[in-house]
């Protein structure tokens, strides 16, 4: 019989008025997951004794808080993924929602595709105001084409949407942590290699946007973007060849620019986005002077 059983990790830094929600969605589940691993990661806000106290209210060791320093997300969910006993892991940040069908459906997908080792599923954002939008993450997703080249031209894949199986993280080495950001891109680009992904056409989690979360960052998130870009180009290059690869990446490197513009516009940090403006000729140049070599696999 396939193995179902599923670990939830969760990442908190000073989520102090987020993670008990979080948890609340993960116990009110109508099938609970096999265990639920917290990974604080150097919080200085009171989130250890909001963890501590559903901890005291669910024995048998179902939900465990792992301690860190302040490494950053990925080593929080690389720490997770590692004292994990399940098969499966299914990642949910620490502020964000699950709905109660999501264990339950994921566990008749895993039975129904016994080879597919990525799972996951459309979402509900909700911005700064508790404004809620349904996200067809989905309609992204053409399931009779390789994962890895749709994947490079965009990220529609959202973290706790995801659920992975624990061997497939661990064969391409979890998260980067020298990522600031982004790191969650990189490894679903990582995974898309090797592994076919299922999507469930239905929002099974709510994805809550706070204006002090990273993802706000234009100027990390772009750097990181760009590094992304040109690191996975070069297998990109193996499938694809050297010219359709390089314009693929200089596309990207639009991409880039043109978040980081626009988010910074938005912002009015006006120096900022003129700097991003001006490496923008700087990069085309470094593409085009760049050599993608198309390898045998």
């Amino acid at each position: 019989m396939k193995d179902t059983s599923i670990s939830v990790v969760i990442p908190v830094y000073n989520l102090e008025h987020y993670i008990g929600t979080t948890i609340d969605s993960v116990l009110n589940q109508t099938v609970l997951p096999d265990e639920v691993i917290i990974v604080d990661d150097g919080s200085t806000d009171n989130s250890i004794s909001v963890i501590e106290e559903y901890i005291n209210k669910n024995p048998d060791n179902f939900i465990r808080l792992v301690r860190q320093k302040n490494s950053g997300p990925g080593a929080a969910r690389n720490r997770g993924i590692e004292v994990a006993q399940s098969e499966w892991i299914a990642f949910l940040d620490g502020d964000d929602i699950w709905l109660p069908e999501k264990i339950n459906m994921i566990r008749k997908a895993i039975s129904q595709y016994p080879d597919i080792s990525i799972f996951t599923h459309d979402e509900y954002e909700v911005d700064i105001a508790g404004n809620e939008k349904l996200k067809l993450l989905h309609k992204y997703y053409d399931n009779r084409k390789a994962l890895f080249q749709q994947l490079y031209r965009g990220c529609f894949l959202s973290t706790s949407c995801m659920v992975v199986k624990k061997s497939a993280l661990m064969d391409v080495g979890g998260f980067n942590i020298n990522l600031p950001s982004a790191q969650d891109y990189d490894l679903w680009l990582k995974l898309a290699r090797n592994n076919h992904l299922v999507f469930i056409p239905i929002p099974l989690e709510k994805y809550i946007l706070r204006a002090d979360s990273i993802s706000f960052n234009a100027e990390k998130r772009y750097k990181c973007s760009l590094e992304i870009a040109y690191f996975h180009s070069e297998h990109l290059a193996q499938i694809v060849g050297g010219t359709k690869a390089r314009w693929q990446l200089l596309r990207q490197v639009f991409i880039c620019h043109y978040n980081a513009i626009t988010t910074l516009l938005n912002q009015r940090k006006y120096v900022e986005m003129l700097e991003i403006c001006i490496r923008l000729p700087i990069e085309i140049f470094k593409v085009m002077l760049k050599k993608l070599k198309k390898e045998n696999i």
